[in-house]
C-alpha cells in the first residue's frame, strides 16, 4: 500500500538552525546609503518637484443618472477627518498613476511620466542592502513624494536620500507578524521552517480589548463591534508567525510571503490530499475561497424565506492536536522543516521544494482537474528530466517509488498511465465515478512518492542523479 511505502525510511535528525538564540540587542548604526547610489537617486530626484501640475479644486457636485440603493456603513464628517488627506490617481487596472496634494485652493499632482520616474527611484532603492529586508517599495513612494511636496512648498533642506532614509529609520521596529491560519486549529505550538505555528487565544485577544479600552477611556462600555468582529473571524485559528525587524508594511509582506510558502509545504503533511472531494483551506485568512450561497424567495412580493450558507465537507477543517502532530512527525515534518530552512541546498534540494510548494497547492483546488493538473506538474518536475520523455517513463519511476512488491508497482504504473489517458475527461467535466475512484488512487499513491521525496532529497547532489538511480533499479529492487 502507498501508506506503508511512504513510511519505509528513516527520518534524519532535525539539526537546530532553525531554533531562536537569545542574542544581546545590538544598536542598528543610521542607515546609510553608497555615495555613488545616493547621488544618482537624488539626481533624479530632484527634477520631480519641477514637473508637478497644478489644477484649480473642484466641489464635488452631484453625481448624474442612475446611482444604486446601496447600503452605507456609515458618514465621515469632514471635522472627523484626522491629519491630511491623501489623494492618488488611480489606471484602469487600479494601479497608482499619480499622488496629489492640496495647497491654497489648488491642487497639486505628479502624474504621467514623472510619476513613474518616482516610482523607478522607489524600486532602485529599494533593491539597496540597506532597505531590501525593512522597506517596502510602497513606503518608499510615498516618503519620496512626501520630499517632492515639501521640496515644493519650500519645507525641507535635506536630500532626498537623507529624508527618505531618516522617515524610514522612524517606522523600523521588531515586530511579530501573525498571518491567521483558515479553518486550522493547533494544540501546541511548533516550528516549521522560518514560522512558529501558534494558537490565537482568547486571552490574546482579551489584552489587546483591554489595553485599547485603556488608552481610550471615552469608549463606552459594552461590546465593541470592532472587537467582536476580530473574536469571531480568528479566536482559536492557527497562525503562522514570525519575528521581523522592518517598517509595517515590509513586516507583513515578508511575513506572508513566507506564510504562503509555508502553507504550501505543511499542506503536504496532511492524508487529506489522498481525497478528490476535500479541499484544504488552510491558507492565510482571507485566501480561502469555500463555495457559499445565499438566495431569498419571494411570495406575492414579499419576502417569504432567505438562507445562507457553505459547502463543506467534514475534513474541511484541519485540526493537528498532539496525536496527529506526532504523525506528522513520523512522515517527516521535522526533515522537511530542516530541508526549508537550508541556507545553500543541492540542485535537487532546492527542486524537490519548489516541487513540494507546487503539489501543495493542488489541495487548495475544488475541481478534479485543477488537483490533477498540478500533482501531475509536480511529479513531472521530478521524474521527467525533459520533455522529451513520456507518460510511460514517469510511471515507471513513480511505481518503484511507491510501493515494494512486483504486483503493486505493476499496478501504479497501470493506474498512471491510466491517469494520463483519462485527464481530458477531468477537464471536459465529463469523468464518471469510476474516475474519481482512479484518481483518488493516483492522488493516494502520489501523497506517498511525495512524502518519500522528503527523505531523497538528501541522498541526491541533482535530479539527473536521482532519476538515474530509479532507472539502473528499475523492476528489480527499492532504492537503497
Amino acid at each position: 500500500m502507498p501508506l506503508r511505502a511512504a513510511l519505509n525510511w528513516s527520518i534524519p535528525k532535525a539539526d537546530n538552525a532553525y531554533k531562536h538564540k537569545k542574542q544581546k540587542p545590538k544598536v542598528r548604526p543610521p542607515m546609510k546609503m553608497h555615495p555613488e547610489a545616493a547621488n544618482n537617486f537624488n539626481e533624479k530626484a530632484n527634477a520631480l518637484p519641477g514637473q508637478l501640475t497644478i489644477r484649480a479644486a473642484r466641489n464635488q457636485s452631484a453625481r448624474q443618472g442612475f446611482v444604486p440603493d446601496v447600503h452605507i456603513t456609515a458618514n465621515i464628517p469632514f471635522q472627523d477627518i484626522i491629519g491630511e488627506i491623501r489623494m492618488s490617481r488611480r489606471d484602469r487596472e487600479g494601479n497608482e498613476a499619480g499622488k496629489a496634494f492640496h495647497h491654497n485652493g489648488e491642487t497639486i499632482e505628479l502624474v504621467g511620466e514623472a510619476y513613474q520616474t518616482l516610482k523607478k527611484i522607489a524600486v532602485g532603492m529599494q533593491k539597496s542592502p540597506e532597505l531590501r529586508d525593512s522597506v517596502s517599495i510602497q513606503l518608499l513612494i510615498d516618503l519620496i513624494f512626501e520630499w517632492v511636496k515639501n521640496s515644493y512648498l519650500r519645507t525641507t533642506g535635506h536630500a532626498m536620500t537623507d529624508y527618505v532614509l531618516m522617515e524610514s529609520e522612524k517606522r523600523i521596529k521588531t515586530l511579530e507578524v501573525w498571518i491567521p491560519i483558515a479553518s486550522t486549529h493547533v494544540q501546541s505550538e511548533f516550528q516549521f521552517g522560518k514560522m512558529t505555528i501558534k494558537t490565537i487565544t482568547r486571552a490574546m485577544l482579551d489584552r489587546w480589548e483591554a489595553e485599547f479600552r485603556q488608552s481610550h477611556p471615552d469608549v463606552p462600555a459594552g461590546p465593541d463591534e470592532f472587537f467582536l468582529k476580530w473574536r469571531k473571524d480568528v479566536l482559536g485559528l492557527a497562525a503562522a508567525t514570525m519575528e521581523i525587524k522592518a517598517e509595517p508594511i515590509r513586516a507583513y509582506e515578508l511575513a506572508s510571503n513566507e506564510a504562503e510558502r509555508t502553507l504550501d509545504l505543511l499542506r503536504c503533511m496532511s492524508p487529506q490530499n489522498c481525497f478528490p472531494f476535500v479541499v484544504s483551506y488552510s491558507v492565510p485568512l482571507g485566501q480561502e475561497g469555500p463555495r457559499s450561497f445565499q438566495y431569498l424567495m419571494t411570495e406575492n412580493d414579499k419576502v417569504a424565506f432567505s438562507t445562507r450558507g457553505y459547502e463543506r465537507t467534514p475534513l474541511d477543517r484541519w485540526t493537528i492536536d498532539d496525536l496527529y502532530f506526532r504523525e506528522m512527525k513520523r512522515f517527516g515534518l521535522d526533515a522537511l522543516s530542516t530541508l526549508q530552512n537550508l541556507k545553500k541546498p543541492t540542485p535537487f534540494q532546492r527542486e524537490v521544494i519548489d516541487a513540494l510548494q507546487l503539489y501543495g497547492k493542488s489541495s487548495t483546488f475544488r475541481g478534479s482537474a485543477d488537483k490533477l493538473t498540478y500533482i501531475l506538474n509536480a511529479l513531472e518536475a521530478l521524474l521527467l528530466p525533459n520533455k522529451m520523455q513520456s507518460p510511460q517513463d514517469l510511471a515507471e519511476r513513480l511505481a518503484m517509488l511507491v510501493d515494494n512488491t512486483p504486483t503493486g508497482r505493476k499496478g501504479a504504473y497501470e493506474m498512471t498511465l491510466n491517469i494520463y489517458d483519462r485527464r481530458l475527461v477531468f477537464v471536459h467535466g465529463e469523468h464518471t465515478a469510476s474516475d474519481m475512484k482512479l484518481l483518488e488512487q493516483f492522488m493516494s499513491s502520489s501523497w506517498a512518492f511525495f512524502i518519500n521525496c522528503i527523505a531523497y532529497a538528501n541522498k541526491y547532489e541533482t535530479k539527473d542523479e536521482f532519476i538515474r538511480t530509479i532507472d539502473n533499479v528499475k523492476l528489480s529492487g527499492g532504492l537503497k
